[in-house]
């Protein structure tokens, strides 16, 4: 009842294309995602995302089970077997972004900044993550991990790394966002990340996530002592 109250009817996306949603594009009555009626070139993937919580020896059934399909990553390291992930989000002063995925709704957004450590010369990545029901939409924009902060407050001065028209209004897409929702660092999230492509199909991925950890975060840094740490 609280969140009916506070959040009121969802409204059902606006924009399919040939009955496949273009963008998640959503609409909450009162406090609103604002719905978008153009069709966004920017979008990174568009993609069906699953997610299981699964136990050791089914790891290894489904890892035998899609050796002949698939390969390494290529972001994987030669010698090593994963990558690590860090990622920052971004909430609401009264978590709206986390009460909704708590809540169950099949509409979902999520802002993040995102780096890979073991990656000497990676960028921070600035997302937007939507969902609805099982599809996947997601826009990235770049910025140097010395200043990556910086651009939330200037994004003026931001440019695009290489990407062109599109990594400018991925970029612009973010902080409409953030911007929107006056969201601040809420949470960071840490893992380390099994992944395979698949050798059949035009975009199939299977990954395995695990020594998930997080910690509670006030500031745009990914410098967490490790005591803040916790496992979840």
């Amino acid at each position: 009842d609280w969140l009916d109250a506070e959040l009121g009817e969802w409204y059902r996306i606006k924009t399919c294309i040939e009955g496949f949603p273009d963008f998640a594009a959503f609409n909450l009555k009162g406090s609103c995602y604002p719905v978008v009626n153009r069709r966004l070139n920017f979008v990174l993937k568009n993609r069906v995302e699953l997610k299981y919580l699964i136990d050791s020896e089914l790891y290894g059934e489904i890892l035998r089970y899609i050796q002949p399909y698939c390969l390494k990553d290529s972001f994987i390291p030669p010698d090593l077997q994963s990558y690590k992930i860090e990622s920052l989000y971004f909430d609401t002063d009264n978590l709206l972004f986390y009460r909704t995925k708590k809540s169950g709704f099949a509409q979902r957004l999520k802002i993040r900044a995102r780096r890979y450590p073991d990656c000497p010369e990676s960028r921070i990545n600035l997302e937007i993550k939507q969902k609805f029901r099982d599809f996947i939409y997601k826009t990235r924009a770049s910025a140097p991990v010395e200043n990556w902060s910086h651009f939330l407050e200037n994004p003026l001065v931001w440019q695009p790394n290489g990407g062109g028209q599109a990594e400018k209004d991925a970029f612009e897409n973010f902080m409409y966002h953030y911007r929107l929702y006056r969201c601040h660092p809420t949470i960071l999230i840490y893992y380390e990340r099994e992944a395979y492509v698949s050798q059949m199909d035009y975009y199939a991925r299977v990954t395995f996530d695990r020594h998930v950890q997080s910690a509670r975060s006030t500031n745009c840094s990914f410098d967490i002592g490790a005591k803040d740490w916790k496992a979840v």
